[in-house]
């Protein structure tokens, strides 16, 4: 951990694989709790991958992720369709 103040970063992201136990008990929630106050405590902003679920979304919220990502917003799409999206 202590290599987290001398990396050049502003965002800490969380594993896929500890937001699939995290509402599996209140250890494993508590262990993502515990990662994003780390990232908050070194002043960085925290981002969750692999976000599928709702539940999930409103775990993070309560333990105050900062950002989301995952199949929960969408799927992986070629370029083409990308750009419909961002694109007015």
């Amino acid at each position: 951990m202590s290599y987290l103040n001398k990396f050049p970063a502003d965002l800490l992201k969380i594993d896929k694989s500890f937001i699939d136990e995290m509402d599996s008990g209140e250890s494993s929630r508590q262990y993502v709790a515990t990662i994003i106050n780390i990232g908050h405590l070194f002043g960085f902003d925290v981002i969750s991958e692999g976000v599928e679920t709702t539940e999930q979304i409103k775990t993070l919220k309560e333990i105050g992720c900062d950002y989301i990502q995952g199949f929960v917003w969408g799927r992986p799409t070629d370029p083409e369709e990308a750009m419909k999206l961002v694109l007015p």
